[in-house]
């Protein structure tokens, strides 16, 4: 799986509803809202970097790569 990578990003129990039958959400908190928006800055900041790095854009020209 070379095209993937993992982030995790932990909330706080008291963050966390768990339901009776077993179904977890997330509570309307300004903490929850801060740490969502925290993991989508991060991953498009992830993905600009890789967009700018000559060393990976040396990849996509490829001939072999791209076939």
């Amino acid at each position: 799986m070379g095209e993937a990578f993992l982030l995790v990003w932990k909330f706080h129990e008291e963050d966390i509803k768990i339901s009776q039958n077993k179904v977890y959400s997330l509570r309307n908190t300004p903490m929850v809202h801060n740490r969502c928006d925290t993991a989508v800055f991060s991953f498009l900041r992830i993905l600009a970097k890789i967009h700018k790095l000559d060393k990976l854009l040396k990849y996509s020209s490829d001939k072999d790569i791209i076939e």
